[in-house]
């Protein structure tokens, strides 16, 4: 559902960046879509959008979260200690996509204005999606993320655990950028039989 999302949120990026530079979609792919969705190319009032810092994003570490809660969720020490283990792992795996992301959001400038010229509009397109694409790696690899945090947490306490993680799922839409709210979480892990 998170990933569903978040490609949502990534179809809503792109009309935000052009409509922030007073153009529509009609500057995509060949004017496919001539002008935009609801009238989004006919302004400039929209800021482009802002891109979260990778070491926010590396914070919602599921597993962390649930060291954070060790005592909410009546975690022994070893089941601490297996958690601690998986955050590392979760950092690791996370590592070099977190580095690229953030690279390319240090080189991020949006053209502003109408002085824009048509390169520096498709060098801040390119950027978009590509931080977009790894946001989506980032939500798909989150997924696994969970699910092994969760196998890590008793049975009797994996609801309130998965509750824990789909407020940290919402924490993660808010620092994604978009041009409207996010649809809510609907609980889509809190199923206590999840693994």
């Amino acid at each position: 559902m998170l990933a569903r999302r978040l490609a949502i949120l990534a179809m809503v990026i792109a009309p935000a960046v052009l409509a922030a530079q007073g153009r529509g979609m009609g500057g995509m792919g060949g004017g496919r879509r001539g002008g935009g969705r609801g009238g989004m190319g006919s302004g400039g009032s929209r800021a482009a959008p802002k891109f979260p810092v990778a070491k926010d994003l590396e914070k919602l570490n599921p597993a962390a979260l649930l060291i954070d809660k060790r005592k909410k969720l009546s975690l022994s020490d070893s089941q601490v200690a297996s958690l601690k283990a998986l955050e590392l792992k979760i950092y690791e795996r996370n590592g070099d996509l977190m580095a690229q992301y953030d690279s390319v959001r240090k080189e991020y400038r949006p053209p502003s204005g109408a002085s824009a010229d048509d390169k520096g509009q498709a060098e801040a397109m390119a950027q978009v999606k590509l931080m977009s694409g790894i946001l989506d790696q980032l939500v798909e690899r989150r997924h696994t993320d969970v699910q092994e945090s969760l196998g890590l947490v008793p049975e009797e306490h994996k609801k309130a655990a998965a509750e824990l993680l789909d407020k940290q799922d919402k924490d993660f839409l808010e620092l994604v950028p978009s041009g409207g709210g996010a649809p809510s979480s609907e609980g889509r892990r809190g199923r206590p039989g999840d693994r």
